[in-house]
């Protein structure tokens, strides 16, 4: 799916705008683009404690030499661009195969006491066969708490804690995925595709579960992450229009319909 930009129809005006330098005062004022995060979620959500989003950094010891790594402006740019967001509770999934070869997904809490809670805001799913990409490799699902929004045209990208070693590796792979967060506000979903059934999936408590990353249609305009506050009627546009993502193939155009509804204003700064 390619997203259309709101503000890209006059292709010779982009490019103009594009060519500006930075010394261009009416450039200058609009380099920092901003997006907001909050946490929107059933009554019980908030009975665990899920994790702010961070700015990825490494602990290294100071670099020995000018031509460290470390200190390499390409690299730190690069690292910089990241937020890494943390599993709230073990994440401890198996999957089951019964004769006829159907998968069941099987989830373990660490704590029996807290089960009954974990299981209404903390349930992994298996994915219907049909969304599957490959027959022998199932893909599981969570619907996360997190809403990215802003009232500009950026877009959020979700991958996985590439950067960070891992031992062993997961038994599969993180599903990346890109949307615009001014069009389709919705709450942030984690897919896990199966590669090597036989093994389990873990992730531990406090360990980085995802990364997110944000980009606006100028590459060089920095993207700010604000704390932002769900109102009642964006909470409303946020749960309507994540429903259309269990339609594939109309995602864009449902979602283009959907904005007749879409609040004045996305990104609200929370009360004080």
């Amino acid at each position: 799916m390619i997203w259309n930009s709101t503000k890209t129809e006059n292709k010779a005006a982009n490019k103009a705008d594009l060519s500006r330098t930075l010394t261009d005062p009416a450039y200058t004022e609009k380099k920092i683009v901003e997006a907001g995060w909050g946490l929107l979620g059933s009554k019980n959500f908030t009975s665990l404690n899920w994790d702010i989003p961070r700015p990825f950094s490494r602990n290294l010891p100071k670099p020995t030499s000018a031509k460290s790594v470390q200190v390499c402006p390409a690299a730190v740019d690069f690292d910089a661009r990241y937020y890494v967001l943390c599993a709230p509770e073990t994440i401890d999934l198996r999957l089951a195969f019964a004769a006829s070869g159907r998968a069941t997904l099987e989830q373990s809490f660490q704590d029996p006491a807290a089960e009954a809670l974990l299981k209404d805001v903390f349930t992994f799913k298996l994915a219907n066969s049909t969304s599957w990409r490959h027959l022998n490799r199932p893909i599981v699902e969570f619907e996360s708490p997190y809403v990215f929004l802003s009232d500009e045209d950026v877009f959020i990208n979700l991958t996985s804690a590439f950067m960070h070693y891992t031992q062993p590796a997961l038994p599969g792979l993180v599903l990346n995925s890109r949307f615009p967060l001014n069009l389709w506000p919705r709450k942030l979903a984690w897919a896990f595709e199966w590669y090597d059934t036989s093994r389990p999936l873990v992730i531990k408590k406090g360990e980085p579960w995802f990364y997110v990353s944000f980009e606006s249609i100028d590459p060089s305009r920095r993207v700010r992450l604000v704390n932002a506050e769900i109102t009642p009627g964006i909470g409303e546009f946020v749960h309507k229009i994540s429903a259309v993502s269990q339609f594939a193939k109309q995602t864009q155009a449902l979602i283009m319909g959907q904005q007749k509804d879409r609040p004045s204003k996305l990104l609200i700064a929370p009360k004080s």
